[in-house]
């Protein structure tokens, strides 16, 4: 079985942070047909019990990789910080299609595969991992999922979203103009009833906040969001001991 390739390395990485950090690198041998190599970072307090998660990932579409991602593993701000000692981890996904085209090496969209049974190594690899993290840290919940394409700078939402998400979705955004929109909206064409998405599948199988952010410029649009992310960390832990 394919699973069973997966290869744990647990290593602790100076993060530049004052609390210690503990990354757990988990690496996915023979990813796809291309035999490329998949590695997701799971970033935790070291010590601290785990009980909720938030997931990143860039390159679905493999011509789309913004980087923001791979900032967001070395630029902590204060309110990620207090997710993590408040028992929350962050799984990092730099790079889920290691190609250079919208497609994956068997010309399948991941974005279209996240289904309950997907068709493509990317996908299956990457839901055992999340299933396989949530079993291992007694993870109870999902609280945000970030997808990031390009080049339209607005936030995709996936379904209806309730007054306490939209509170969060307006700390992660601030005042930075950022419409929010469903794909018709925002792309130009109809996509809500699509349910191999991404986010349509954190959103439905977790009832994670699910958002796919398209950046306007590859080089350096996302400035914005580590201190987006540190508000609506913050207004998530208030909300969660109210």
């Amino acid at each position: 079985m394919l699973y069973h390739l997966l290869i744990f390395l647990f290593l602790l990485a100076p993060l530049g942070h004052a609390t210690e950090i503990e990354v757990k690198d988990f690496a996915i041998r023979q990813f796809d047909s291309s035999g490329s190599e998949f590695k997701l970072y799971l970033v935790k307090k070291k010590g601290v019990p785990l009980n909720r998660l938030s997931i990143f990932v860039d390159g679905i579409h493999g011509n789309e990789k913004t980087g923001i991602v791979q900032r967001l593993m070395k630029e902590h701000s204060a309110g990620m910080d207090l997710y993590l000692e408040r028992g929350g981890a962050f799984l990092f996904v730099p790079s889920l299609n290691q190609g250079t085209y919208r497609r994956n090496n068997e010309m399948i969209d991941l974005n279209r595969d996240f289904t309950e049974n997907p068709k493509s190594l990317e996908v299956k690899n990457f839901i055992f991992a999340v299933h396989y993290i949530i079993d291992l840290e007694s993870i109870v919940k999902i609280d945000l999922v970030l997808d990031f394409h390009c080049c339209e700078r607005a936030l995709i939402q996936n379904n209806e979203l309730s007054l306490k998400e939209l509170e969060l979705v307006a700390e992660l955004v601030g005042d930075n103009g950022i419409p929010l929109g469903f794909p018709d909206e925002i792309l130009g064409y109809y996509e809500r009833i699509i349910p191999g998405t991404l986010i349509g599948y954190f959103s439905r199988t977790y009832g994670a906040l699910s958002l796919a952010y398209e950046a306007k410029n590859l080089e350096n649009d996302g400035d914005w969001i580590k201190d987006g992310l540190s508000r609506f960390y913050v207004k998530l832990l208030s909300q969660s001991t109210n």
